[in-house]
């Protein structure tokens, strides 16, 4: 009903942790939006875009809100 994308943004490999959960920027977009888009790949702008009129941020979501963030994404979403 919802897909998550995150993005590392770490800049150099001195550091970066794939623990960190500050180095990663989470994106949320309904199922729905990306099926009306009709394509097989997406631009990381595109991304940004769509996740800011979704109701997230461009910089994305933090860790700390992803939960509510899905949650409120999936409201309304038809299940399989």
């Amino acid at each position: 009903m919802v897909y998550v994308f995150c993005v590392q943004t770490a800049q150099d490999h001195d550091t970066y942790d794939q623990l960190a959960l500050d180095q990663w920027d989470f994106y949320v977009l309904p199922r729905s939006v990306l099926k009306d888009l009709g394509q097989k790949s997406l631009r990381l702008s595109t991304l940004k875009a769509l996740a800011s009129k979704g109701g997230g941020t461009e910089k994305g979501v933090l860790w700390a809100d992803l939960r509510e963030t899905v949650t409120s994404a999936a409201v309304g979403q038809d299940r399989d």
